[in-house]
């Protein structure tokens, strides 16, 4: 498995065993993420898979996000919840 979609689930918390899985693209869009329930992202494996990860429509703040994503990822944070 390369990507996961679980986008409109109302999600609020991610396992941390979210860094563990290999990855490339994610979408978690139309949840109720908040920006605390990332730390999983500064796992070894998913950095080195990672691609992509579309955050839009949840309550992640766009800075927070940036503190934990690197250049070499694509995201996606919807800008109106700024």
């Amino acid at each position: 498995m390369s990507a996961i979609n679980l986008s409109e689930n109302s999600l609020t918390e991610l396992p941390a065993g979210f860094g563990s899985l290999p990855l490339k693209d994610i979408n978690f869009a139309q949840n109720k993420l908040g920006s605390s329930n990332f730390a999983w992202l500064r796992q070894d494996t998913i950095r080195m898979s990672l691609a992509s990860i579309n955050l839009s429509e949840n309550k992640v703040i766009s800075n927070d996000c940036t503190n934990l994503l690197d250049d070499e990822f694509h995201y996606f944070v919807d800008r109106s919840q700024i």
